[in-house]
């Protein structure tokens, strides 16, 4: 089952949400401003010195102009926002276009163009002339100043476009929401930390109780509360076999649980305790920001793209993620009830796992790059001097080998194998390592 929250989450995610509630603001506004117009007729009240004071037909014609000058800006604008999807899918990766529907600049211009224009089109539908002639004075007034305010609207919405689709702002962008979400997690000693999927060894399934997936589709999230008391009502333990970014497909098992008393029970709470969705995100799955920095390095890598420059600064957001990550505690894998007795174990995901996630695939991509190779071994150097755990060092130390090895075998110029020498040679002083333990490089 999934929570209002996540719903909300999709909701605000959306183009059609922030347009719709200004629609509707746009529609109220023009009964109260109606209303208003009528009550100053009727009581003979002038106190508008500045409000429109032309005829029916020139009020026809101001309005007539601004309801098809706004529309045609409302198809502009939308033209604009997919031509930056297209060009964001297709430059950076198609992961990241969540970041551009979310923008409250583009959804709060596209609602400000479709609320002038209903409130428009309903002011314009009670100027009546002839003999009974009835003008809105303060409507069409207001008409006006709203496609003066929908002007520099216009203009922060290309600003807005021609920033946001520029590698740095995607990029940044990504790493902030995934730093938000890491410093949300990492602080809750009892948030479960997906997904499974990036564990460098993956357990089988246990003998016991399947519990089976009654959907398909990506974990967003758990209820680690819940499960405990649905393990303590059935006297068991419940072993989570998926993490919040694992894809659970229906009828395969997304629990297991140890001769429960009550199963029928137990199945129904642990299918309502997590949550699943069309598409991974960033909250309760930090992995997922990784993931689409990784894919907009490795796609500048590519002969296609051919932008070194746009790797190195996804590889300094990734290991700047990875010093956040460096010396944290890691949130809980196993879950007690008030009595102290172990309920529920989710799937572990280790500082290694995430140090691979990071670097292997752009390791591998950017194998032949000497800017890439060079700009991960800086990162890993970062994340080492931001903690003295020996184990999360070693682990840092084992990638900078695997990416020294990389450069050996791929880079043929000696020059750039040198460059990328003298990288894991800082790399290994700030270590206290040997930079040749076995006689020299490869």
């Amino acid at each position: 089952m999934r929570r209002p929250t996540e719903i909300w989450e999709d909701v605000r995610s959306s183009l059609w949400f922030v347009p719709g509630v200004f629609t509707l603001g746009g529609i109220g506004l023009a009964w109260l401003v109606l209303r208003f117009d009528r009550y100053a007729v009727n009581a003979e009240l002038d106190p508008f010195s500045w409000a429109y004071g032309g005829g029916a037909d020139s009020a026809r014609q101001i309005l007539s102009t601004i309801a098809g000058s706004i529309i045609t800006l409302t198809g502009v604008t939308f033209s604009m926002t997919m031509v930056a999807l297209v060009l964001a899918a297709g430059q950076y990766s198609p992961r990241v276009l969540r970041t551009f529907t979310r923008s409250r600049i583009s959804q709060g211009v596209l609602g400000a163009f479709a609320a002038t224009f209903v409130y428009t089109l309903l002011i314009l539908r009670s100027i009546r002339g002839g003999d009974d002639a009835y003008v809105p004075a303060v409507g069409v007034t207001g008409a006006i100043m709203l496609a003066i305010a929908d002007l520099g609207l216009l203009f922060l919405f290309i600003h807005h476009i021609a920033t946001s689709i520029q590698a740095s702002s995607v990029i940044q962008t990504v790493a902030d929401e995934t730093r938000e979400e890491i410093d949300r997690l990492f602080s809750l000693d009892a948030a479960p930390v997906g997904p499974a999927e990036i564990q460098a060894t993956s357990a089988p399934t246990p003998e016991g109780h399947r519990i089976l997936s009654n959907r398909t589709g990506y974990i967003e999230s758990i209820d680690a509360e819940a499960l405990v008391r649905a393990a303590r009502d059935s006297a068991t333990v419940v072993d989570l076999r998926l993490g919040p970014g694992d894809f659970a497909a229906r009828g395969t098992p997304l629990a297991v649980a140890v001769e429960p008393a009550d199963a029928e029970t137990l199945d129904e709470a642990v299918l309502a305790a997590v949550s699943t969705g069309r598409q991974r995100s960033i909250p309760n799955d930090p992995a997922y920001g990784f993931r689409q920095l990784v894919d907009i390095a490795i796609k500048a890598l590519s002969p296609g793209i051919n932008d070194p420059a746009t790797a190195a600064n996804a590889i300094d957001h990734l290991g700047a993620l990875l010093v956040r990550l460096a010396d944290a505690d890691w949130p809980l894998t196993e879950f007690r009830d008030a009595d102290g007795t172990v309920r529920l174990r989710t799937p572990p995901a280790t500082f290694a796992d995430y140090l691979d996630l990071a670097t292997a695939e752009v390791r591998r991509y950017g194998r032949a790059d000497r800017v890439a190779l060079g700009r991960l071994i800086d990162a890993l150097a970062r994340t080492a001097l931001a903690t003295a755990r020996p184990d999360r060092r070693e682990a840092v130390w084992t990638q900078a080998l695997a990416i020294r090895e990389a450069a050996a075998r791929h880079l043929e110029a000696p020059a750039d194998r040198a460059f990328v020498e003298a990288h894991f040679g800082r790399l290994a002083a700030e270590l206290g390592r040997d930079p040749e333990p076995e006689g020299g490089p490869p």
